[in-house]
């Protein structure tokens, strides 16, 4: 897949399952992409960019870390087992080093990569293992499972507890797509500080300065979002308006958004889709496939 699929009878074509999971894929990565060029701005007043938009030294169009190594990790789950997934992934993270676009501090860390003195602290805490892993939580409706999987593929990057369980919360609310955000995420065995944040997430106020690479600020982030969004556009503009950490904020709502509000008419109206260098994921279907046989052989 080289340009994003519009004509209607590819959707028709597809069970609802694999409608909602390539929507999802597909509305990621347009969100990596379209929030990047706001990425590190603190919050910003409407109107959210109407376009793609260009940075210096950056590939027009293109994705970032979010989109490509989600794609490395969707490819581990092929592995029998978490073990072997985890091994799986690290091997392709080293093996595709040299075509990955801007690493957080915990991946370049576990990469042996350098890493800036003023990022240091959040090594192991940051959002980079529940940005790769969230789309993940699609190929399992078995809780204990996707802890399992969900787990050895957060913790060969992110060994903070927090960052793990901020990893299982969100890729249970992919996987449990039909069932109220909060109410999933709260029943999972997760970190007291992480429930505390969720179940009294309507007090928590965004900081000026934009969201943050900490995973638990990315996680309240989404949530606000997909909770209060009235359109999948309306969740690209309020994530990049946040300011902060837009790319990962943009994708991992979108994508949420998306599978929850499964719309292909109203993702496939937004203009700027075609600025988006679609050729980074032209695997996509083969990925949806990965997802959905994983999610099959669990049930």
């Amino acid at each position: 897949m080289t340009t994003i699929p519009v004509a209607p009878s590819y959707w028709e074509n597809l069970s609802l399952i694999e409608q909602r999971t390539m929507l999802a894929l597909l509305a990621y990565a347009a969100g990596d992409s379209y929030g990047f060029q706001c990425e590190f701005i603190p919050r910003i007043q409407a109107p959210a960019p109407t376009s793609i938009g260009t940075k210096p030294g950056w590939p027009a169009g293109g994705v970032s870390d979010d989109t490509l190594l989600t794609r490395l990790t969707i490819l581990a789950l092929s592995e029998q087992t978490p073990a072997q997934a985890r091994i799986a992934f690290l091997h392709s993270l080293k093996s595709n080093i040299s075509s990955l676009r801007g690493l957080g501090p915990t991946t370049r860390s576990a990469l042996g990569l350098p890493v800036k003195e003023s990022e240091l602290h959040q090594v192991g805490t940051s959002n980079g293992g529940m940005m790769r892993t969230a789309i993940c939580g699609i190929a399992f409706s078995d809780p204990i499972l996707r802890f399992e999987w969900i787990s050895a593929l957060t913790e060969v990057t992110h060994d903070q507890v927090v960052a793990r369980d901020c990893a299982i919360a969100l890729a249970t609310a992919y996987g449990e797509f039909d069932q109220p955000i909060r109410s999933v995420m709260l029943a999972q065995d997760l970190d007291p500080r992480i429930r505390e944040r969720i179940a009294n997430l309507d007090s928590w106020i965004p900081s000026i300065d934009g969201i943050s690479n900490n995973s638990l600020e990315t996680l309240s982030a989404v949530i606000h979002i997909v909770e209060g969004a009235q359109s999948l556009l309306d969740a690209y503009h309020q994530a990049v308006l946040l300011g902060g950490d837009t790319d990962t904020v943009a994708a991992l709502s979108a994508g949420l958004y998306a599978i929850r509000n499964p719309n292909t008419a109203e993702f496939l109206a937004i203009n700027w889709l075609t600025e988006v260098d679609w050729s980074e994921l032209d695997d996509a279907n083969d990925l949806v496939n990965i997802l959905l046989s994983r999610r099959k052989h669990d049930e």
